[in-house]
Parts: structure tokens; sequence; C-alpha cells
């Protein structure tokens, strides 16, 4: 009973305010049109933020996919390499314990710009480039310095620029980590030659920062020190003591296995890198820096042949463009220069090409008529008194003459 009480009197209750004459004019009044116009454009509203909402996410993750991937992709690129390779590193052949052969005498397997994997400017610098190229068998890696800002006492970054102004036209990296990653993948089973010879080249941008330049001996000590040529090949075999000073691009190639060669440019006087630094293009008779242009518009090519018999020489590309270029690499190769720089972020031909060159090892042996072999002239034969030229006295009975 008192259920159907309770429900019989919401019944009551809801007719009266639902269903009265004047909840019906409440309903049919224009107050009830604009409530209803107000929610459905609220509703629209709250669309419209949504879909922004949803639009902005989509954006910002192909934004986070695209920057933030963007070197693994340029790095995954490189893949085409491994079926070119196979090498071996450079002790395991028996010519270079049984024969006599020097630094000079070889091609060596380098890298351009070896910290920039995307494009060459308003781009990133990365590590993992460094390591990818050690990988892929190069040892010569390419590295820029400069100053990290303005400060006397600022750090070394290794990043592309322009020394003027110390611009900076990517990101940067220290160099201390840029050691840090070459000592740890150079000489690790992670390559296939961890044994061979490995020249780092610094190029300084630093304004002659002597501070920034003795914080790259640092770091260098730091993570090379067991790996290092004696003194006798520092200062560029230019050392006042010919004991202590050794050109070493005719150095056999033997004793340079295992050991790190730091080549640079010619801004590191009067600082810690001068007894550091074994190659440079400024000591004459020790390397030699040329362009491209240089080389395939040489007026006189048979003196690159003989320049490269007993010393060494680098090849640069002409331009730096924005996007990564390769060149043909073949023509210093005929002149027999050593170091041919190409960019390994570059799949192209040219660099295919070129690690084909280099599938066995990351060091190359000239062919003979580019090798240096000295001329040994027969010792002539002993005088004989009767065809002697000497002065021969005659004496008779009659005249002593002396002819």
């Amino acid at each position: 009973m008192e259920s159907g009480n309770i429900k019989t009197t919401l019944s009551t209750i809801y007719n009266t305010i639902f269903k009265s004459d004047t909840a019906k004019s409440i309903q049919n009044s224009s107050h009830m049109s604009v409530l209803h116009n107000t929610g459905k454009a609220i509703k629209n509203t709250n669309r419209a933020y949504v879909l922004f909402l949803t639009l902005g996410i989509i954006i910002l993750s192909i934004y986070f996919i695209v920057i933030f991937r963007r070197i693994p992709k340029c790095l995954s690129k490189l893949s085409v390499y491994k079926p070119l390779l196979n090498q071996r590193p450079l002790e395991s052949f028996n010519f270079i314990k049984t024969k006599n052969y020097r630094l000079c005498d070889f091609y060596v397997a380098s890298s351009y710009k070896s910290y920039l994997p995307c494009t060459n400017y308003y781009d990133y610098s990365s590590t993992c480039a460094i390591e990818t190229a050690l990988i892929y068998g190069a040892r010569y890696i390419d590295l820029d310095i400069y100053n990290k800002n303005f400060d006397q006492c600022t750090d070394p970054i290794v990043c592309y620029g322009k020394e003027v102004g110390n611009w900076h036209y990517t990101t940067s990296l220290s160099f201390d980590q840029c050691c840090k990653t070459i000592a740890e993948t150079a000489f690790s089973n992670r390559v296939p030659c961890p044994t061979d010879p490995l020249f780092i080249n610094i190029n300084l941008f630093v304004n002659e920062n002597i501070t920034t330049m003795n914080k790259v001996a640092d770091s260098i000590n730091y993570h090379f020190h067991h790996k290092l040529l004696p003194l006798k090949y520092g200062r560029q075999g230019i050392n006042p003591d010919p004991k202590l000073g050794i050109n070493l691009t005719t150095v056999p190639i033997r004793e340079l296995i295992g050991h790190v060669i730091i080549v640079s440019n010619n801004h590191f006087e009067e600082s810690n890198l001068d007894e550091l630094v074994n190659i440079s293009p400024k000591t004459v008779g020790n390397l030699r820096e040329l362009h491209f242009s240089d080389v395939k518009n040489s007026h006189d090519s048979e003196e690159l042949k003989d320049y490269n018999q007993k010393h060494m020489t680098r090849i640069k590309p002409d331009e730096l463009l924005r996007n990564k270029q390769n060149f043909n690499y073949n023509i210093p190769w005929y002149f027999g220069c050593q170091f041919i720089l190409m960019d390994y972020f570059k799949p192209d031909a040219y660099m295919k090409s070129y690690l084909q060159r280099f599938s066995k090892s990351s060091f190359v042996l000239k062919p003979y008529k580019l090798r240096y072999h000295p001329t040994y002239i027969k010792a002539p034969d002993k005088q004989i008194k009767a065809v002697s030229f000497a002065p021969q006295k005659v004496t008779t009975p009659f005249y002593s003459i002396t002819y």
C-alpha cells in the first residue's frame, strides 16, 4: 500500500509541474529558445576546441618525429654500405710484416665533416655520425673546432661555422665528448679494423685562443694517452733536435699500428697542441692540402705524382654547399693522393665506388708506379793505372818531362 501511494504522489507532482499551463507556456517561451541555441553553440565550440587540439597534437607529433628522428633516419640510409665491405685489420696482411712499406705508400679511407650526418649547415651535429663513419671503415676523422662563446676561458666545441664572429651554423658537440666517442669506438670490436692507425684531423677555428687549444690538447691526452705516438714523432717532424724529429709520412706503417695520429692546420703554435700534432700542412714536405679543382685542373700532374711518392696530400671538396655531395675521387686517386676526403653520409655512386676500393681494408697499397723506388747507381770500376789521366813523368838519358 505504501509503495502505491508513493507512486501516485510522484505522478501527481510530475503532472502538476510539467503538464500545467504554466510549464507549457515556459517551454514555448523565447527564453527556452535562447537556452537551446546557447547549448548548441557551446557544443559546437567544444567540438572546434577538440578538433584544434587533436590537430595540434598530430602536428607536434610529426614535428618531433621528423626533428628528433632526423639523425637516425639519415644514418639508416648508410646500410647500403654493408654488402660492399669485408674489411680486416692491416696487421693481418703478410706484406705489412715482410715489406718496408711507408705511410705515404697507402691510400687511407677518409671521412669529411665526420660529425654532420644530415646536411652541412642549419642542421644537427652528432657523435652518432662519428661512430657510424668508424663502423663503416673510416680511419680518418675530420672535426672542426670552435670556441663555445666569446669568453677568453671558453671550451672547445665541434660544429660547422665561421671563425670571424664565431658563428655556429649547426648544433654543437663537446670536443671532449667527441674524443670519448672515438676512443670507445675506433679501437673496439664494433669496427672491422680496430688496430689500424687512426688519423684525427682537428681544424682549429678558435681565433688563436690558447686556452681553447690547451683544452683540446688535454682532451686528446686524456682519452688517447695510451695510443699517442712517442715524442720523436711530435712537432710535425721539425723538432730542432734531429734525434727527436721524424717526418711521419716516411715511417714504416707497421710502426703506426694501434696508434692515433693527430693532424691539424697551422694555428696551434705556442699551445700544448704543438708537441701532439704529428702531421700538418704548414710543414714543407709533410702534408699538402688541395681542393678537388686544384687536382682536376693541375698543370703539372707529374709533379703531384712525384710529390706523393715521398709525401702526403689531402684532397677536400671545392665548395661546401648545404646539401651534401661527393666528387670524382678517381682523379686524385690516379695521382697517388693519400687522404681523399669523402662524405660518408651521402651514399651516392661516387661514395659506393670509393668504399669498394676499401672493401678489404681501410688502407690500400698504392700501385707500384705511384710508390717511391730509390735508384741505385752501380759503383764505378777501380781505376787502371795504365789508362790513368794523372800527370806522368818520363825520364830518359836525354830528357825528363812530365805530361
